[in-house]
C-alpha cells in the first residue's frame, strides 16, 4: 500500500485506514466492505465478471443496461465490480475489446451512477487498450481523481488490471502516481496471465517475480492453469495478492471451494450471492497446506473445522519426510515426501460427514510412481492418496487392475459399495503438480476433476444416499485399517489436502 509514498504520507494513509471499521484480513486488510471469510478467517473477495453491457447501438443505451447490471451486482452484495475499459476518439469507454467501437458506455458516466458511488464495493478496472497506453492511463487517473470522494479513497481502493501482453497500461498508470497523491495510495495494480502463459515454470515464476519487483500489487491466473499451487505460493511468497478468473456458473461451487483458502479474489460468472456463501460455508473438516511451514521440524500443523491448529508428525519413522523446492518447480516451498517402500503415512482424525451428505476432497500432488508395474509382480495394486475407507467413507487413489489398466480414481461408499469416478493415468506425468478433486454431495453423481477440469474423467451415478461413515482416521499417503494399521502406501509429494462436508449447491 505504501511502496509509492513517502514515510510521512504512508503513516497518514495508514492512520486513515485505521479509522475504518477493519474486518478483513490479508490482502484486503483495510478495505471497509466486509468480504466473506473462510473457516480459517481468510478474507476472499467475489468479483462480478463483466459488470457492464455494450448494447452495440449507442453509448446511452449501453449506460442504461450497464447500470442495471451494476445494480444487480450491488444487490447480490458483490465485493468487487469488474469494468473493462479502452480508449476511442479521446474518450474512455467501458467495453470488452479494443476493436474501434464507440457504443459502450463512457466510464465517467458509469462511475457517476449514484448507487455505485454510494456502495462500498471495490472497482476492478481492466484496461483493454492495445496501443494508446499513455493516453488512456492519463485519462483514467484524471477520471478517478475527479471522483476521489467515492473511489480510490481510504477503505475503497481501485484495482487497475491489464494482461501481461498489454502491461504497458500498468506501467503508464504507475508513472502517474506522483501526479495524483490523493488517490495513488489507493490504486492497486494487477497483471493478468493468459491460460498456461508458459509451460516453463522457471520462466513463469520469473513473470510473477517481475510483477513484484515492478511494484505491482497482484497477479491473476486462470482457474484451470497447470501447477496452480506453485504459482499461487510463489506469488504469496513475494507478497502479492492472487486472483483466479473466471469461475463458471457450472460447478462454480467446486472451483471456489478448492482454492478459497489460497487466493484473495475470485472473478465469477457463478452467482455472486451463492459464491459468497460458498466461501464462508462452515463445512470444513480438514485443511492442510505446508508450503510455508518449516521443513526442518518434527511436525507440521493442520486445521479441523476452524482456525485452531493441530500438530501431525513428520521426519520420524513411519511419517513422511519434508522437502523444499525453490523457484521453477511444480511446487514452491515445503512439501511432504511419501515413499511407499518405507510405509509412510499421515493419519489425522476421524472426520465424518453429516447424515445424508457426502464429501469434497482435494489434494495437490506430484506423483513419483504412476503404476507402470506392481510391487513384487502382483497382478493388481493400489496407492492411496487420501483415504478414509474400510467399508465406508471415501478413497482417492491410484489403481492398477489385473488387466494392466492404470487409473486415478475417487470413490465413496454408497448403497453398499464403493462408487468410483476415474481417469486414466496415461495423460498424467511425474513432473507436474496436480490439483485433484473428488466430490459427491449425497444426491447425484460421483465426480473427479484434475486441475479443475473433468476432461478425460468418467463419472459414476447418480445416487441418492449419504456416504456411510467409518471409524478410521482420514489418512494421507495410505489406506487406514480398522486394526489401526495402514496399507496401499503412496510414492509421491503432497503439499495440500482439504476435506469438506458436501451437499447439493443448487
Amino acid at each position: 500500500m505504501c511502496r509509492f509514498m513517502s514515510w510521512v504520507g504512508c503513516f497518514v494513509a495508514l492512520v486513515s485506514l485505521e479509522a475504518v471499521a477493519l474486518g478483513n484480513t490479508g490482502y484486503w486488510a483495510g478495505v471497509e466492505k466486509a468480504f466473506p471469510r473462510t473457516a480459517r478467517g481468510h478474507a476472499v473477495g467475489i468479483c462480478r465478471h463483466n459488470s457492464y453491457v455494450d448494447s452495440g447501438t449507442s453509448s446511452s443505451a449501453s449506460l442504461s443496461s450497464t447500470q442495471s447490471r451494476i445494480q444487480a451486482a450491488i444487490d447480490a452484495n458483490a465485493d468487487l465490480i469488474e469494468l473493462d475499459v479502452k480508449e476511442q476518439g479521446g474518450q474512455v469507454y467501458v467495453d470488452h475489446d479494443d476493436d474501434g467501437g464507440s457504443t459502450g458506455a463512457l466510464l465517467a458516466d458509469v462511475l457517476d451512477y449514484g448507487p455505485l458511488r454510494a456502495d462500498d464495493s471495490v472497482l476492478f478496472i481492466e484496461v483493454k487498450e492495445t496501443s494508446s497506453h499513455a493516453s488512456i492511463a492519463s485519462k483514467l487517473m484524471a477520471i478517478l481523481n475527479a471522483r476521489r470522494d467515492a473511489y480510490a479513497r481510504a477503505g475503497r481502493p481501485v484495482v487497475i488490471r491489464s494482461f501481461h501482453s498489454w502491461r504497458e497500461n500498468l506501467l503508464e498508470v504507475q508513472s502517474l502516481f506522483g501526479l495524483y497523491p490523493s488517490i495513488s495510495p489507493y490504486v492497486r495494480l494487477h497483471v493478468l496471465f493468459s491460460g498456461n502463459q508458459t509451460s516453463d515454470m522457471a520462466a513463469y515464476h520469473g513473470l510473477i517475480r517481475d510483477a513484484a519487483t515492478s511494484g505491482w500489487h497482484g497477479v491473476e491466473f486462470p482457474y484451470t492453469d497447470a501447477n496452480i499451487l506453485s504459482k499461487v505460493a510463489y506469488a504469496k511468497a513475494w507478497g502479492l495478492g492472487v486472483t483466479l478468473w473466471t469461475i463458471p456458473a457450472s460447478f462454480g461451487e467446486v472451483y471456489l471451494s478448492n482454492l478459497r483458502e489460497e487466493v484473495d479474489t475470485f472473478v465469477v460468472e457463478y452467482d455472486v450471492a451463492k459464491a459468497r456463501a460458498v466461501v464462508s460455508e462452515a463445512n470444513q473438516l480438514l485443511y492442510l497446506n505446508v508450503w510455508n511451514q518449516s521443513a526442518t521440524g518434527s511436525s507440521v500443523s493442520y486445521h479441523r473445522t476452524g482456525a485452531a491448529t493441530y500438530p501431525v508428525p513428520v521426519n520420524v519413522s513411519g511419517a513422511p519426510s519434508t522437502m523444499t523446492d525453490g523457484a521453477g518447480e511444480d511446487r514452491y516451498g515445503t512439501s511432504l515426501l511419501f515413499t511407499a517402500s518405507s510405509s509412510q503415512s499421515m493419519p489425522f482424525y476421524d472426520a465424518d460427514t453429516a447424515a445424508g451428505q457426502g464429501y469434497l476432497l482435494s489434494a495437490y500432488v506430484n506423483f513419483d510412481d504412476l503404476m507402470l508395474s506392481c510391487p513384487g509382480g502382483a497382478s493388481s495394486c493400489t496407492q492411496a492418496i487420501v483415504n478414509k475407507s474400510e467399508g465406508g467413507a471415501f478413497a482417492l487413489e491410484l489403481y492398477r487392475s489385473s488387466s494392466g489398466a492404470r487409473e486415478l480414481r475417487f470413490g465413496v461408499y454408497v448403497n453398499g459399495a464403493y462408487r468410483y469416478a476415474s481417469r486414466s493415468l496415461s495423460g498424467l506425468n511425474d513432473t507436474n503438480g496436480y490439483l485433484i478433486t473428488g466430490a459427491y454431495d449425497g444426491n447425484g453423481s460421483v465426480w473427479l476433476w484434475v486441475d479443475n477440469s473433468t476432461s478425460g474423467t468418467s463419472q459414476a451415478g447418480p445416487y441418492t444416499a449419504g456416504v456411510v461413515n467409518t471409524n478410521v482416521p482420514v489418512t494421507l499417503g495410505a489406506d487406514p485399517q480398522a486394526s489401526g494399521g495402514s496399507r496401499f502406501f503412496l510414492s509421491g509429494k503432497v503439499q495440500k489436502v482439504q476435506l469438506l462436508r458436501w451437499t447439493d449447491h443448487p
